[in-house]
């Protein structure tokens, strides 16, 4: 029973350096509030980036007509690495 306790105590002990180690984590991790909205038209696709933040003023507007835009997805990365012009 001795034994048992000790294993149960060094688990926790472990679960309690796992969280500790995805806080320090989450803490270190910054992330964009900058939205890009998409709207595909008949020869162009417009594409706007708003701040969440802020929504109400676009901060930037370009346009693609090579193609046209189906599907925009979420990729992970520093939000130091985004140019705001």
């Amino acid at each position: 029973m001795v034994i048992e306790h000790v294993t149960r105590c060094e688990h926790m002990m472990m679960v309690i350096k796992e969280h500790e180690k995805d806080v320090k984590e989450l803490e270190n991790q910054r992330t964009s509030s900058l939205v890009w909205i998409a709207v595909a038209g008949h020869s162009c696709s417009e594409v706007n980036v708003i701040d969440a933040n802020s929504p109400g003023d676009v901060l930037d507007t370009f346009y693609i007509c090579s193609s046209r835009v189906l599907c925009i997805a979420s990729v992970p990365g520093d939000w130091r690495d985004i140019p705001i012009t």
